[in-house]
């Protein structure tokens, strides 16, 4: 059965009428979130989610033509900020992408947009886009770069994820190409379906593997392994987007629990046979995998320890 359709409502709306209208609508559950923003086209924080837009001819909408990046608020303190900002900019640089803004001016701004959101604890989605010019794929039509910032609540994963792992899959979705998986950019396509196969097959994560049949990451997420010797192994980085989040873990792992860690290729054995595999990132610390497809994985001893250490060091 077809679904109904909502007919086109066709009429002429003054642009006091549109901003009024803009206004009265009402917030949607996600936006709820949305505790205060910033951008460039309006040069103004805000705490309306209303507000928060991003005109149809910026190329980051029609072209996925800008980078991203996420960072927590922990207790009033960005963790990790510099890690964020430096990624950031290796990603703009990348594609060509000039940010004329310094990492002092957007720590500043940053720091605003937390007083405006009244929140200890936040995850900020900051966005650096090529700016709207016109509907070409030329970015030179262009001018100017638009930076958005969206200081959000923050949800943390539930709990007894942590206690009892989480549950991942193979993608079909193939890893992208290098240079691409090194760029985080906002042509996230490939993420998303990855993202949507997770959800269908009721799985937490699905993990994707290149050409080669070499293990990468996860649609934001990165993944590596302890193996049977007690060694931390992850994919290459030339194949993967380099996680803040893992590269401290790392560190924490070397310094604190005495664990080498060592950057390898990984095949789909290496992970059936690995002693205990972690999903890392951002929004989510260290979450112990139980199962991949049909294989359990027993062993948590490690990703307790690390996501112990993990937020201390958050502190």
């Amino acid at each position: 059965m077809n679904k109904p359709t909502t007919p086109l409502l066709l009429r002429s709306l003054s642009s006091a009428e549109a901003l009024t209208q803009l206004l009265q609508r009402s917030l949607n559950p996600w936006e709820e979130t949305y505790l205060a923003h910033y951008s460039t086209y309006w040069n103004a924080i805000h705490t309306d989610p209303r507000l928060l837009l991003i005109p149809v001819d910026d190329h980051i909408v029609h072209r996925g033509d800008g980078v991203f990046e996420a960072f927590r608020l922990i207790n009033n303190k960005f963790y990790l900020l510099p890690q964020h900002l430096k990624r950031l900019r290796s990603s703009a640089g990348a594609i060509g992408l000039e940010i004329p803004w310094s990492n002092a001016d957007l720590e500043q701004l940053f720091k605003e947009l937390a007083l405006a959101a009244r929140d200890p604890h936040l995850i900020f989605r900051l966005f650096v886009s090529r700016g709207n010019g016109s509907f070409t794929a030329n970015p030179y039509d262009c001018p100017h770069p638009h930076l958005t910032v969206v200081a959000c609540r923050f949800k943390p994963y539930p709990t007894e994820k942590y206690q009892m792992g989480v549950k991942i899959g193979r993608s079909a979705i193939l890893q992208k190409p290098e240079p691409y998986c090194r760029i985080k950019s906002c042509n996230y396509l490939p993420n998303v379906l990855m993202k949507k196969e997770a959800v269908d097959r009721g799985l937490d994560f699905v993990i994707s593997f290149d050409e080669n049949g070499l293990l990468a990451e996860s649609s934001t997420e990165n993944i590596f392994i302890l193996t049977p010797h007690r060694e931390l192994h992850f994919p290459r980085l030339q194949r993967i987007l380099k996680g803040t989040t893992l590269e401290r873990c790392l560190q924490i792992a070397k310094e604190r629990l005495h664990i080498a860690h060592h950057e390898r290729d990984l095949t789909e054995t290496d992970l059936i046979q690995a002693q205990e595999v972690f999903m890392i990132g951002t929004t989510l610390d260290i979450l112990p995998v139980s199962s991949y497809e049909k294989h359990s994985f027993a062993s948590q001893e490690v990703s307790q320890q690390l996501l112990t250490l993990l937020r201390e060091d958050q502190m």
